[in-house]
């Protein structure tokens, strides 16, 4: 076990509630309970007079503070795209929306105060659902975006009108998945503290993204980003919802620079629910166009996305659904348009894998549907179907937002379904189900199959130093922020194995915007590829370094110096040499500085696209409808890998996630917009107990973009899994007719499509 994990298990973490300051003050919201009103009136004397309360914020009193935020992922075909403001500009336009801010000296306080705030609404009309919103005469979210559509979006590629015109088989089915939350264990909090003396501002954020946060703060307060620090201390889970710059965290800095104390707000869980932002629902119209022995010819997909009230981040899930939507498959002609449409909603954004994972689901679930069109088995239709590896790289047709084509750099799919088929066990399981129907009395199983294709560290650079002290210890800096995904131990082992000393002799530091001028964060798989190939580039550097400071030692050339555990040795006599602190001490004696430093940056040749399987084999109880699984398999392809053990943590993670996204989770709300589900006791996150053993196999094919081989693994747990649970309940429930075409698959649910299965059967 490495010095983090055991610090935080052992509860030696620092997260930002940990974090007090003297004359600190506790921020607390008031939140609309409309989905759409306008506001009309706010007393705030009651609570302003409240014990402990040092002021209360409205929109009018922040002035010119309380401009929209800015659109971090623009692109074309965005109209207008609308913005949430620190507190609501008049109208509030979903449920959980701040109107206005309290500051008291306690948490318990702050929160009496809010209770006394005084707000009046005039309830407007609502839009909860995209049929609503896109119907004739629906309220309009945001006036500036006619007809609720903030963007359409289409891709041709081949001819599928021909296509679907001669094709011997076609298949329709329409797909709905549905909202859900990212339920971290750390909910989002900061603290913002200002030193008028220095007019240094400093937030502790729980964030994916400092650099970006600190840009934002800086130009909405007019200061020099130098004298805006962000740093992310231990993250309790983010999954993509920390990313960006909440409107609540900014405010946080602006208060804290105009009262001059620092300013601390942590969300509360029912909070969460209401105010973070969310993912999954789309409903997508598929048809595709086949041969009568399960070859593809072409696939056609018409889906809405909604953004809720604000367009956080633009059409940017909508972007990466359709970059998914033709998995590892050949497919020569697509038509696929979207629309993303505003609702009075929370706003939606990334939730790992941020889009893709619906465009797997989409993608399997309609090869599941042809290969009972054709009466074939659902593994000879992907069989005949996949890119060979002699194509790759391939190209798939599909373009994004700035034009940039769609390419797979490397992956050998038959490879990875040939390895998942085998291990599994395949046959045997269709065996064994057969065998189960014949004897009604127990459960009928299910077996599952989905794979996927995933893109990965598709952008931006990321800088790392490494200084090594004058003990010979090293410390190194980076950007991204660590959220639980083992980065430390990951680049301490990747820097100890180039530098040959124990990775206990290397300290990690990450996300403090102090320590490196720009990073683009932690998300989308990116940080083991392109921070893992800058740290191994620097620790490379800094390895030549040694060899050549030893060789001038010495007197000989560096390429007869060899690093072996901690010491710089001559190959041909290995006694003479030096310990790295020796060797320190030998140029600071003549000099130099004590200590050795290199700075080395890493941005890849284009995305990597990891792969793999998923196959899982289950039953369902007739009397209860309660799903259990018998058995579970990932087989991915994450190219070369740093931390073996890492990246079966990821795997698992996500497919947690994956699991309880396919079974158990769904964000409901009324007619009214109103939330139905604001606390765990509503959400069904898995336990611990719904989670079966999980087999991980790993194939490899190294991605040609970076000098590593690597690709992401942080989303590869989920990204088939919807697909896979969907398609093994379906099975076992008897196949075509119900089709499993909506999730999550909840007990209810799945009692109806059983007893919807057996009215067929008899």
């Amino acid at each position: 076990m490495s010095a983090d994990v055991q610090r935080l298990l052992t509860g030696g973490g620092t997260f930002v509630d940990d974090i007090r300051l003297p004359g600190m003050v506790h921020a607390a919201f008031a939140r609309s309970p409309h989905a759409h009103a306008r506001i009309t009136r706010i007393d705030a004397r009651e609570a302003g007079a409240a014990r402990g309360v040092v002021g209360v914020i409205t929109a009018q009193d922040l002035g010119s503070l309380n401009g929209p935020l800015p659109l971090r992922f623009a692109h074309p075909g965005l109209r207008r795209p609308q913005m949430p403001r620190l507190l609501a500009d008049g109208v509030t336009r979903h449920v959980g929306e701040p109107v206005a801010v309290v500051l008291a000296d306690g948490r318990y306080e702050v929160a009496d105060a809010v209770g006394l705030l005084d707000v009046d609404y005039e309830p407007l009309e609502v839009a909860a659902t995209v049929e609503q919103a896109r119907s004739p005469g629906a309220p309009l979210v945001h006036a500036e975006t006619p007809g609720n559509v903030a963007g359409i979006y289409r891709w041709r590629v081949g001819n599928p009108d021909d296509a679907f015109l001669t094709a011997p088989v076609r298949v329709s089915v329409r797909l709905e998945i549905s909202r859900g939350a990212a339920v971290p264990i750390e909910t989002r909090g900061c603290l913002a503290s200002y030193d008028p003396a220095t007019s240094m501002l400093t937030v502790w954020a729980s964030t994916q993204s400092p650099h970006y946060l600190q840009r934002t703060i800086a130009r909405r307060l007019g200061l020099p980003e130098r004298l805006v620090r962000v740093i992310a201390p231990d993250v309790g889970g983010a999954f993509g919802v920390k990313g960006g710059a909440p409107r609540e965290y900014v405010l946080m800095a602006c208060l804290a620079v105009r009262t001059g104390r620092p300013v601390k707000w942590i969300e509360g869980r029912q909070e969460n629910f209401v105010a973070c932002q969310q993912d999954r629902e789309q409903t997508h119209q598929v048809d595709l166009a086949a041969t009568r022995d399960g070859r593809l010819l072409a696939f056609r997909d018409r889906f809405s996305l909604d953004i809720g009230a604000y367009a956080l981040y633009g059409s940017l899930i909508g972007f990466h659904t359709t970059a998914h939507l033709i998995g590892p498959y050949r497919l020569a002609s697509l038509d696929v348009q979207f629309e993303a449409v505003h609702t009075h909603r929370v706003p939606t954004g990334a939730y790992r894998g941020a889009g893709r994972p619906q465009g797997t689901f989409v993608i399997e679930r309609a090869v599941d549907h042809l290969a009972r069109a054709v009466d074939l088995d659902p593994a000879i239709v992907r069989a005949r179907n996949l890119i060979p590896p002699s194509a790759m790289p391939w190209q798939t047709g599909l373009h994004q937002p700035d034009g940039t084509p769609i390419e797979y750099d490397s992956g050998d799919y038959p490879r990875v379904l040939e390895v998942a088929l085998d291990r599994f066990g395949y046959a045997s399981w269709r065996a064994a189900q057969v065998e189960r129907r014949s004897r009604t009395a127990e459960p009928p199983i299910g077996i599952g199959l989905a794979m996927y294709v995933q893109e990965t560290a598709a952008h931006g650079s990321e800088t790392v130093t490494l200084r090594m002290e004058p003990s010979g210890h090293v410390v190194m800096t980076a950007g991204p922020p660590s959220q639980g995904q083992r980065l430390a131990p990951v680049l301490t082992r990747a820097i100890g194995r180039e530098l040959a000393i124990p990775a206990g002799w290397v300290d990690v530091a990450t996300g403090d915007t102090a320590a490196t001028e720009e990073s683009f964060g932690t998300h989308g798989s990116r940080v083991a590829t392109v921070v893992g190939n800058a740290a191994t580039q620097a620790a490379r550097h800094l390895a030549d370094r040694l060899r050549a400071l030893a060789a001038e030692a010495i007197a000989c050339r560096p390429d007869e110096i060899v690093l072996h555990e901690g010491r710089t040795v001559r190959r041909d006599h290995p006694g003479m040499g030096f310990g790295y602190a020796e060797l320190l001490q030998r140029i600071a004696r003549a000099g130099a500085p004590g200590s050795l430093e290199v700075t080395a940056g890493f941005e890849p040749g284009g995305a990597a696209w990891s792969s793999g399987a998923h196959l899982v084999a289950l039953e369902i109880d007739p009397d209860t409808a309660a799903i259990r699984v018998l058995r579970y398999l990932v087989v991915h392809d994450p190219g070369a890998v740093l931390d073996e053990e890492a990246v079966r943590g990821q795997i698992f993670g996500g497919l947690a996630q994956g699991l309880g996204g396919a079974l158990f989770e769904r964000l409901i709300w009324d007619d009214a917009a109103q939330p139905v589900v604001t606390t765990l006791a509503d959400y069904a996150v898995p336990r611990a107990s719904d989670l079966p053993p999980v087999e991980i196999v790993r194939v490899e094919s190294p991605s040609p973009h970076n000098p590593l081989g690597l690709k992401g693994a942080g989303e590869s747990g989920c990204m088939a899994a919807y697909a896979a649970l969907a398609s093994a309940v379906e099975d076992a429930l008897g196949g075509a007719r119900p089709s499993v075409t909506a999730l999550p698959l909840t007990t209810p649910q799945v009692w109806l499509l059983s007893q919807l299965s057996s009215q067929r059967r008899s």
